[in-house]
């Protein structure tokens, strides 16, 4: 158990070292480009030449550019929807965002009554989520991937399935990086009372997460709603329920497509 939360505490060091890169290289080096076109355009304020508009409108796009990636580390650091709107409209902001990045079909299956859980346990099933997808792109090669949530009286359960390549779970249970997804998120499950169960064969992988709800929390089992998530296809939703819709014109970054986060 230590040498597996030795390895889970290195996983942490490369993500952050792998950040810190991403932060440089991309943000560092656009607003570099911004603020020396700003210091072309300063230096010439009193005489501007033909080309101060262009440079103007230049730095005013790298800004913009800037803007856009922090937001999309900040979103996939934490996203603000966990917090204000539960695990649902978390899940499909980032099933939405993943499909669009891979090019993978995804559909979100929700029930309509999903109560609120606790941020730790609403955390644990959205980081259990981007581990589950990034892999399906990482190792099983899916072209589908099908995540649904289920209401039972007395806890949650979450299922993310593909249909690709299989893995040995028993194989992948000890210390080795191949097995730390795993094992990390059990752990993260064991901490609310929760389990994690793995199951995998030659016709696809799923991975089964279950949480149990509070005392005041317990209900009956209700419809499900369903969502497929495809590029270029707008999203489809069959629901009855009205909605606020949000319009943000910020585009996720494709290099950010297999980011996870143990923390």
């Amino acid at each position: 158990m230590n040498s597996l939360s030795a390895r889970v505490l290195e996983l942490q060091d490369e993500e952050r070292r792998r950040l810190a890169r991403d932060l440089h290289d991309t943000v560092g080096q656009e607003i570099v480009v911004a603020l020396m076109t700003l210091d072309t355009i300063a230096r010439t304020w009193d005489k501007p030449g033909p080309n101060a508009q262009k440079n103007l409108r230049e730095a005013i796009d790298w800004l913009r550019k800037v803007e856009s990636e922090i937001r999309t580390f900040s979103y996939l650091l934490h996203p603000p929807l966990l917090d204000d709107m539960g695990l649902g409209s978390a899940l499909s902001w980032y099933i939405e965002g993943f499909s669009k990045r891979s090019g993978i079909l995804v559909q979100l299956s929700l029930p309509e009554n999903l109560p609120r859980l606790s941020l730790q346990a609403e955390t644990a099933l959205f980081r259990i989520t981007q581990e589950s997808l990034s892999n399906v792109i990482r190792h099983s090669r899916s072209g589908k991937a099908w995540v649904l949530v289920t209401l039972e009286p007395s806890c949650l359960t979450l299922s993310i399935r593909d249909e690709g390549h299989g893995f040995d779970p028993a194989a992948h249970a000890g210390s080795a990086p191949s097995g730390v997804g795993i094992e990390g998120m059990r752990g993260r499950l064991k901490s609310l009372g929760g389990f994690l169960n793995p199951q995998s064969g030659p016709h696809g992988t799923e991975v089964l997460a279950t949480v149990p709800l509070r005392g005041g929390q317990k209900v009956a089992a209700g419809g499900i709603r369903e969502r497929r998530h495809r590029v270029p296809e707008t999203t489809r939703a069959a629901s009855s329920a009205k909605r606020i819709l949000i319009v943000d014109d910020h585009e996720l970054s494709n290099s950010l497509r297999t980011w996870s986060f143990l923390t």
